[in-house]
């Protein structure tokens, strides 16, 4: 069952390159392709997961794809297959997405802009639709990123091969205590026990929205437990993704996450008379960097900020504080002279006119 909705997902992916690229979407046309066309199609392919989507995968993972594209297409034989050996090696070595590095930078999401989504996708005012309608549960997943400030793949299910360690499950939500002694005072808990990587499990608080007369539409810890609730009323173990998509019945995905935003800006965009390709700016990622942000402002240290954010490797942290220090040399240069005696202090001399 897992195989094939991983299949039906590969060859969506298919569909939306043959669009990019201005090719027919029809099976008939990679199946009676010529061979050369074939091999020329299918590394384009190969590449655009790479590139363009960023599909997190080695060049194995990259024929996984491929060969769900073949059986899709109906065709007898995998033209890699049949390739020469040194251009196999070849293209082996120019897929290694460690060889290329790809710089996509988002921005944070204004303030504006994330107030104005979630009125969007907090429109209903019915439990049954804020638990089971897709932009309502976006709307959940996206103000646990807020609060939280955690990675996408910490609350929906993400492409990665660790994606079932990191996703957030029915029991992560330690739901109990307000269940059997209801109480909006402390935060609402997620517990993750499956870090590969840690000795004790991983605690992460959902506060409550103490600033709104609409707890159920604007609160997350509101929300999360009303969906938490639902999902074991309906069945669902603790193992099970706490997110699902009401289409497929499978595991909400940031995949899904990521086109609605971006469907969002694109209408916002238009309306602002802004480019519409002003949405790419913004992914998932904009909501972690909006926290980073909002944090910066609040006087916290770069120290603190990675320590939030859970910045796992030094390189991370060292990168995030790099940039800290970058964007605040002018407070740091009056902070000095504080502490630097006048006779001490570099003097700036201005340019002589001539």
């Amino acid at each position: 069952m897992e195989s094939a909705k991983n299949a039906n997902s590969q060859v969506k992916r298919y569909l939306t390159f043959c669009k990019d690229a201005h090719l027919s979407p029809k099976k008939g046309a990679l199946r009676n392709a010529t061979y050369k066309k074939q091999i020329r199609t299918i590394k384009r392919f190969m590449f655009w997961l790479n590139h363009v989507r960023h599909i997190s995968c080695d060049f194995k993972g990259a024929r996984c794809y491929v060969a769900a594209v073949i059986r899709w297409a109906g065709m007898n034989t995998n033209p890699l297959d049949t390739m020469p050996a040194a251009e196999a090696r070849t293209l082996k070595q120019a897929y290694n997405k460690h060889a290329v590095i790809i710089h996509q930078p988002k921005i944070a999401l204004p303030k504006a802009m994330l107030r104005r989504l979630m009125r969007y996708w907090c429109k209903t005012n019915s439990e049954e639709e804020r638990t089971t309608r897709r932009e309502s549960l976006l709307a959940t997943a996206t103000m646990l990123y807020v609060t939280l400030g955690s990675r996408a793949g910490n609350i929906l299910l993400s492409s990665g091969p660790n994606k079932w360690k990191q996703v957030l499950l029915v029991g992560d939500v330690n739901s109990e205590k307000f269940d059997s002694r209801p109480s909006k005072k402390a935060p609402l808990f997620i517990v993750n026990t499956r870090m590969k990587n840690d000795k004790y499990p991983v605690i992460s608080s959902v506060p409550f929205n103490s600033n709104t007369a609409s707890p159920k539409r604007f609160c997350a810890a509101t929300r999360l437990l009303e969906l938490t609730r639902k999902r074991k009323r309906d069945g669902a173990g603790p193992d099970e993704a706490l997110f699902v998509n009401p289409k497929s019945g499978g595991p909400l995905t940031t995949g899904v996450a990521n086109s609605h935003l971006k469907k969002f800006l694109r209408k916002f965009c238009t309306k602002k008379g802004l480019p519409p390709r002003y949405s790419k700016l913004f992914s998932l990622k904009s909501f972690r960097k909006a926290v980073a942000t909002e944090m910066q402002k609040s006087g916290a240290s770069p120290q603190s900020i990675a320590k939030q954010l859970k910045h796992a490797s030094i390189d991370s942290q060292m990168s995030y504080i790099c940039k800290y220090h970058k964007q605040n040399q002018q407070l740091e240069k009056d902070l000095y002279k504080c502490i630097t005696p006048p006779t001490a202090q570099s003097r700036d001399r201005k340019p002589k006119h001539t």
